[in-house]
């Protein structure tokens, strides 16, 4: 999923670039390539525990209230969602890959406490990360 963001940040990049010399966009496209902008950022950013909306909308020149607006619009999700979203599938990687505890790994993902690392990880995956890495590495429900 991180490399999907990470090839869709440069296409736009490579987008803006082809774009710049023929003018201005229209509105809706110019809301596009904010938000992949923002989602890139978010992406890059995402285990940086410091990391709010009032940063992601800083990064691209919008309130944090039209960055909301937008973001939910395009991606039918809001920026903190996904932002979560992202923390999550990092420390579901760190799980299976790393021996690392599951608080080491909260902490490494972004997240203010381990309480708020078992809420998300809940809501997002319906297991605990400990129930997680262990149906993982044994391959799954039989």
């Amino acid at each position: 999923m991180e490399a999907f963001f990470r090839r869709l940040a440069l296409e736009v990049h490579s987008c803006r670039e082809a774009t710049s010399s023929k003018g201005h966009l229209p509105r809706h496209e110019e809301n596009y390539r904010v938000v992949q902008k923002m989602v890139r950022f978010i992406t890059e950013h995402a285990t940086d525990s410091s990391l709010t909306i009032d940063r992601v909308a800083e990064d691209v020149g919008l309130s944090s209230e039209y960055a909301m607006r937008i973001f939910r619009k395009d991606w039918g999700m809001t920026i903190w969602t996904f932002l979560l979203q992202q923390r999550v599938s990092h420390a579901k990687r760190l799980l299976v890959l790393e021996d690392a505890k599951v608080v080491d790994i909260a902490f490494q993902c972004g997240f203010g406490s381990v309480s708020r690392f078992y809420s998300a990880f809940n809501r997002h995956c319906h297991c605990s990360p400990l129930a997680f890495r262990q149906l993982t590495l044994e391959g799954g429900p039989r």
